[in-house]
């Protein structure tokens, strides 16, 4: 995906890695993401995500699965407040095995992760802002739906995402790319890049697209927040098939709300 190959460039995509694991607001349910190799087509693992919801609070559970199966991550993701982008979340890789995620902690929030058996953390302020916000992990996708209309107005929506791996954040920008018609319907497609100029010269931006008719997200083509054991992260096309999200029922719901 990127457009130069030095190690500079490597390293800037891995900081534009983004979970935009679709996590509509107003729905409990569950879907499923398919995410294949961006150069071969081979499918390389399954996101399979459940959403539920009590109050104001909603959480996030995912177990990603290898193509034979097998569970080899799990996460989960809760957001004080439906439309937050700031979700506190911890992500596991028990193949690795890594650790990273983020918690309040006070007024802050400290960002951690551990590898190797080695645990750093760092804390940084959750003072909000509206001219450039912060996004943690699944928070990308309320950033979508907040922004939905200036998106669409052909303004540019930047925000500051935060990589755990890096235990920093980096300002990207977001934006309209075009709208099409497909088998599910109008579709918006989106591009995520760095929001200096500089750097996107270097790397390819990130694609998302989303149904307009439920603003669910269809689909992915980018670095993926899961590693290759031994390597680097992945680059991926993760596709989210629409007649595969189910509600809960209401006692499911209550049963598995934190």
């Amino acid at each position: 995906m990127a457009r130069a190959n030095s190690k500079c460039a490597g390293m800037i995509a891995l900081l534009m890695g983004a979970t935009v694991a679709q996590a509509s607001a107003d729905v409990d349910g569950n879907y499923v993401g398919y995410a294949y190799d961006i150069e071969t087509g081979e499918l390389i693992y399954e996101e399979h995500h459940t959403q539920t919801a009590e109050g104001q609070t909603v959480m996030l559970k995912t177990d990603y699965r290898s193509a034979e199966g097998e569970r080899f991550a799990y996460r989960t993701v809760e957001f004080p407040a439906p439309l937050s982008t700031r979700p506190v979340f911890e992500l596991t890789d028990e193949r690795i095995p890594y650790i990273e995620g983020v918690r309040r902690d006070g007024g802050d929030l400290l960002v951690y992760k551990t590898e190797d058996g080695e645990t750093e953390r760092e804390r940084l302020p959750a003072t909000p802002s509206d001219d450039r916000p912060l996004v943690i992990d699944a928070g990308f996708d309320r950033l979508v739906q907040r922004q939905w209309d200036r998106l669409h107005d052909g303004e540019f929506v930047r925000f500051d995402f935060l990589n755990c791996d890096r235990l920093s954040t980096i300002p990207l920008r977001l934006s309209l790319d075009g709208q099409r018609d497909t088998e599910h319907g109008p579709v918006s497609d989106l591009i995520m890049e760095p929001n200096n100029w500089f750097i996107r010269v270097l790397v390819d931006p990130i694609q998302i697209s989303y149904r307009a008719e439920d603003r669910s997200l269809l689909e992915y083509k980018g670095i993926s927040n899961i590693r290759r054991p031994g390597g680097s992260n992945y680059v991926v096309r993760i596709y989210f098939p629409p007649d595969e999200r189910t509600a809960l029922p209401p006692q499911s719901v209550r049963a598995e709300a934190p």
